[in-house]
């Protein structure tokens, strides 16, 4: 798959599938992930069942989650705008999240709770922690 940008077009991102047919993006983008994600699952089931070794078995293409809750002090009101892309970055791994602003020591309390690879919480908690005017820590739960 291609992906071609379209410059001063309303559609900025134009798919070109293997047979060279070009779609759009939106809800066909999913059918034809999805089918492909399918056709290969197929693949890979049939090639185990006549002995050959192909693919990953689903079981390792799951990584392992965690729950952690990572607590985020803002002191530079200009870094907020950064911690929220941040945030909206890892949005699909993220539970909750609960913000406190304190007005009278000017300060912007954050804690988020995710669901994710220990690496995905490292990459989020390290991400934030190196913004000027942002701490950041993680808490990981003990069980997986």
């Amino acid at each position: 798959m291609r992906l071609d940008a379209q410059a001063g077009s309303r559609k900025a991102i134009q798919a070109v599938g293997k047979s060279g047919e070009a779609f759009d993006r939106g809800g066909f983008w999913f059918r034809y992930i999805f089918r492909l994600y399918i056709e290969k699952n197929q693949e890979n089931t049939q090639m185990k069942e006549n002995g050959k070794s192909g693919g990953v078995s689903p079981e390792k293409t799951v990584p392992e989650t965690r729950i952690a809750v990572v607590g985020i002090i803002i002191e530079s009101q200009e870094s907020v705008s950064k911690v929220n892309e941040i945030l909206h970055q890892y949005g699909s791994h993220i539970i909750g999240r609960m913000g406190i602003p304190y007005r009278e020591k000017k300060l912007n309390i954050i804690s988020v709770v995710l669901d994710a690879p220990a690496d995905v919480i490292s990459a989020v908690s390290g991400k934030l922690g190196r913004l000027s005017g942002v701490s950041s820590k993680a808490l990981y739960s003990r069980t997986t």
